[in-house]
């Protein structure tokens, strides 16, 4: 009877370990290159479209989570915030013919750890000026990415000389894309900042 007494009491006071859980998500996209299009300019369009899958994917993902759902996030904030913090990688690439026609087929993929997501998410969520900045730079990014759709669109029909003009307008999209993403990189930095000086401050009043 001591014995059972006191291995209860052992169980009572182990602090219960709560262990995170990783998910790997992934989306796959197929474009088919036109006759105005650069292989090139084709990967980026392939990577951006499986990118912004993934990030759907990944903010239902993440929505779903009971670490997360305190936090009352709408749809399209867990769809941002995703879309800043997460790191978005190509998984696998391929070039297939069909004739003389090029088709490439991406899968991109990112690594969800949903204990850091709920730091990252908290960290957000108490600094309102970093929630309007990821707001306002992933709308942004949702603008341009619409912009080089309607772009992509008209590439499929024009004659080869106005086809050089909407390339020249495409790439300068690019450019102000990967200048906002540069931003979005900013943000994650901040946002592990506030991170770390939660961890070393350890209590809500010392922070």
């Amino acid at each position: 009877m001591y014995k059972r007494l006191l291995l209860i009491g052992l169980i009572a006071l182990t602090p219960i370990v709560a262990f995170a859980k990783t998910e790997t998500i992934y989306a796959s996209y197929k474009y088919v290159m036109g006759d105005n299009d650069t292989k090139n300019d084709a990967k980026r369009i392939c990577f951006m479209e499986a990118k912004r899958l993934l990030i759907e994917k990944a903010g239902v993902f993440i929505q779903s989570e009971t670490t997360v759902k305190d936090f009352a996030l709408t749809k399209d904030e867990v769809t941002a915030y995703s879309g800043a913090i997460l790191k978005v990688e190509v998984a696998n690439e391929e070039v297939k013919f069909n004739g003389e026609t090029q088709t490439i087929v991406m899968t991109v993929k990112a690594d969800i750890d949903t204990d850091e997501v709920h730091k990252t998410l908290s960290s957000i969520q108490e600094d309102k000026t970093l929630q309007k900045k990821i707001m306002t730079q992933q709308a942004q990014l949702r603008e341009m990415e619409n912009t080089l759709t309607k772009l992509q669109n008209k590439l499929k029909s024009v004659s080869p000389e106005k086809a050089v003009e909407l390339r020249k307008e495409r790439n300068i999209v690019f450019n102000e894309m990967s200048e906002q993403e540069k931003i979005v990189f900013n943000i994650k930095a901040t946002t592990q900042k506030a991170i770390d000086d939660v961890e070393i401050r350890m209590t809500r009043d010392e922070v």
